[in-house]
């Protein structure tokens, strides 16, 4: 019986957690960095194939969020130019359209 009150409580936190987090901010994995309404992991960004495309995000970017998150560097999502972190109101405002890029030659 502890069992599944355990479940049930793990279900409920998870629940609630989902409720109060910025959408985006529990969408997008660590190891990214988000470029307007584009979202690369390090492996595709670093990858000389797409210098061009990246290039061309960046050059796109416009009003767009530039920020990076990276697992043992950040302490969640920080301004590529400022090095700050952002708010989590900041965070909500992140484009709903993300497209992410990932290098499918990198195994996880």
């Amino acid at each position: 019986m502890t069992m599944k009150k355990n479940h049930i409580l793990i279900v409920l936190i998870m629940a609630f957690m989902m409720m109060f987090s910025p959408a985006a901010y529990a969408a997008i994995p660590l190891d990214d960095v988000l470029i307007g309404s584009w979202e690369y992991n390090i492996a595709y960004l670093t990858n000389p194939t797409n210098a061009a495309e990246i290039q061309c995000a960046l050059d796109n970017l416009g009003d767009g969020p530039l920020a990076y998150n990276i697992e043992g560097v950040t302490n969640g999502w920080t301004w590529v130019m400022s090095g700050k972190l952002l708010t989590l109101e900041e965070i909500a405002k992140f484009p709903n359209n993300i497209t992410y890029k990932y290098d499918t030659t990198v195994r996880y």
